[in-house]
């Protein structure tokens, strides 16, 4: 894919901050169309072009450009960059390159500045992207090779195509030339003379304009056979740090990014009297300024009313001003840049997390979140981030490695705003069982009418001691395990006589052969004796058969012995907690008078994002809070 660009701007829609409007020049967001959207009316000439979806799955909001190996050339051609000379530019762009090219090179972005000054960006596969500066004969290269191995006659990974859309931004600051993809710089390459600098304006020319899609030549700089979007030329150089907060911006949908409110003022008699509202932007959480600008005359005033969902609904006029000879242009303060959590991958060498690589710089961090390593078979690994002026995460440096890790770790970073948790209370109670032994577990056992149920809780003791708390008021225990069981029984009756026993389940933990009891409504008379076999119930003897027994006589096993221990009952709270960040921690604090709170108990590690906590009651009165630790 190729890029020949004259220079790039930014959109002064939807991006907020000033420093994403300083010095934009065009911005093209290709929503069914090559409209420049910066403001400076620089739209560009379709040829043959098509439009399709963008990285959100929006239809017709990218430029699909057909390669031409296909018979489908396809671009946009313009002045896109003006006609001042420039001493500092920026382009930048998102592509996603169909799989499909044959053998020539494909061109996304191209322009020129002068005729023996003319600059490209070719994107050939994922791993090596060319950033061609022609002046004088000599070119900037940048290359970052995946497997030479697998090159084709032009050098491009024929295994290893540029699919799936990526960000690319290009900067020149008059003596350098930095590339960028997905927010992080290639190294660039002079392809003639190592020492060799470029250095001083380029001068836009309309004997090389703007091209978007191919290169200056038809017979050897195809069309990229792909899709374009938000195409920005800046008249200056961005910094790293608005590369990165560009790229994390313009991940968002234009549906969640904030975008500036825009309105159109009314004049009469020099006065200004109104402003009309044509876009109310979005994301606005306070009113915002509204200045006018030009016009002739001065001293006109007005303020912003906004919604609730953030778009600016009016324009009130505070003060006409006076001496206007046409429309001021209408000023509107941008709305704050939503937070948005920054994402990043471990890498693992022998077991060691040994480096982490940020795949989204996220946004509006205050401070440097914390960060946790899961999964992955290992442990003890620990990092640090770093964020920037804009609040985004630049680097995460690694504090501990950490060892056994048979595959790499999800990395998660905690988001710049954490959701305070909330929580439900209701009533429970804390069961405390003492005199355990540490070499046995036991069941935990709930009284259900006139007999003990498992909860299916087994409780291990520690210190020969095992406290829970649960919600249910009933009557509990413990027993050992394993826990005796209950023998059951068949009959076999003919005619009216017990003649018959079979065991249906032996059971367990019978200390002596229990009584069988044989229950029918008609017959009388029978006896049947248990035969045990190491605590189990192993066969039956039929000692009477009795008489008139029915087909439904059944016999019931009398149940073994259970020793049963009882706990010390106290009342406690039952906290639902919700809101949580898994895998972070929190910490519950206490107070009596909802003026001075203190720590109580151990630190709580989210295993979701909603958790039940219990906590004992220790006052009559008294508050509590989560709060979130790291």
């Amino acid at each position: 894919m190729l890029i020949l660009v004259g220079i790039v701007g930014a959109s002064a829609q939807v991006v907020q901050p000033a420093w994403i409007t300083n010095g934009l020049l065009a911005y093209y967001p290709f929503n069914g169309n090559s409209k420049d959207l910066s403001g400076n009316n620089r739209a560009l000439t379709e040829h043959s072009v098509t439009y399709g979806v963008d990285r959100f799955g929006s239809t017709n909001s990218s430029l699909h450009i057909g390669n031409k190996n296909s018979g489908s050339a396809s671009y946009l051609s313009g002045s896109g960059f003006g006609s001042a000379p420039l001493t500092n530019f920026s382009v930048t762009f998102w592509a996603n390159m169909e799989p499909s090219y044959t053998t020539q090179a494909e061109y996304a972005f191209a322009a020129g500045i002068e005729s023996d000054r003319r600059f490209s960006i070719r994107i050939i596969n994922d791993d090596i992207v060319s950033v061609e500066l022609n002046a004088g004969g000599r070119y900037y290269d940048t290359y970052s090779y995946h497997n030479p191995t697998y090159l084709d006659g032009i050098g491009r990974d024929l295994f290893n195509p540029a699919t799936g859309w990526k960000h690319y931004l290009l900067v020149y600051d008059g003596a350098s030339l930095v590339f960028y993809k997905n927010g992080e710089a290639f190294k660039l390459k002079d392809r003639i003379t190592p020492s060799f600098a470029v250095s001083g304006a380029f001068v836009p020319s309309d004997t090389y304009p703007l091209m978007v899609g191919k290169g200056f030549s038809d017979l050897i700089e195809a069309g990229i056979g792909g899709l374009l979007d938000d195409l920005r030329l800046y008249n200056r150089a961005l910094s790293a740090t608005e590369v990165q907060a560009l790229y994390s911006y313009e991940s968002l949908p234009d549906t969640q990014a904030p975008r500036v409110a825009t309105a159109s003022s009314q004049v009469v008699n020099g006065f200004v009297v109104g402003a009309t509202i044509i876009d109310g932007g979005q994301g606005y959480t306070n009113a915002p300024r509204v200045n006018f600008v030009g016009g002739g005359g001065s001293g006109a005033t007005a303020t912003a009313t906004i919604d609730a969902n953030g778009s600016v609904t009016a324009i009130s006029i505070r003060n006409t001003g006076s001496g206007y000879t046409n429309s001021p242009l209408v000023v509107i303060d941008p709305p704050p840049f939503p937070p948005k959590s920054a994402y990043a991958t471990a890498t693992v060498v022998n077991g060691f997390v040994v480096g982490v690589s940020i795949t989204n710089g996220g946004y509006g961090y205050g401070s440097s979140p914390s960060i946790h390593f899961v999964g992955g078979g290992g442990s003890g690994a620990s990092a640090a981030a770093n964020i920037n002026e804009l609040g985004v995460v630049t680097n995460v440096t690694i504090i501990t490695v950490g060892s056994g890790y048979t595959n790499a770790p999800e990395v998660v970073i905690a988001p710049p705003i954490v959701p305070a948790p909330a929580l439900k209370v209701g009533l429970a109670q804390t069961l405390t069982f003492t005199g355990l032994n540490n070499e046995k577990t036991y069941e935990l056992q709930a009284l259900d009418g006139q007999s003990f149920v498992s909860t299916g809780t087994t409780a291990t003791p520690q210190s020969g001691t095992y406290v829970t708390s649960v919600d249910n008021p009933a009557a509990y225990r413990l027993v050992v395990q394993p826990v005796p069981r209950t023998a059951t029984a068949s009959l076999q009756v003919v005619n009216g006589f017990v003649v018959g026993a079979a065991v249906v389940t032996g059971g367990s933990g019978y200390t002596a052969p229990p009584a069988v009891n044989i229950v029918d409504g008609t017959g009388s008379g029978a006896s049947v004796a248990a035969v045990l076999n190491s605590g189990s119930v192993a066969g039956f003897v039929v000692n009477s058969v009795g008489h008139n027994y029915s087909s439904n006589a059944v016999a019931i096993v009398v149940s073994p012995p259970v020793v049963g221990i009882t706990p010390t009952a106290s009342p406690s709270l039952r906290m639902t907690a919700s809101h949580l960040l898994p895998y972070f921690a929190y910490q519950l604090q206490t107070s009596t008078n909802l003026i001075t709170f203190q720590t109580d108990g151990d630190l709580i590690f989210a295993t979701n994002s909603t958790q039940v906590l219990y906590y004992p009651i220790r006052n009559s009165v008294g508050f509590g809070k989560l709060v979130y630790v790291r």
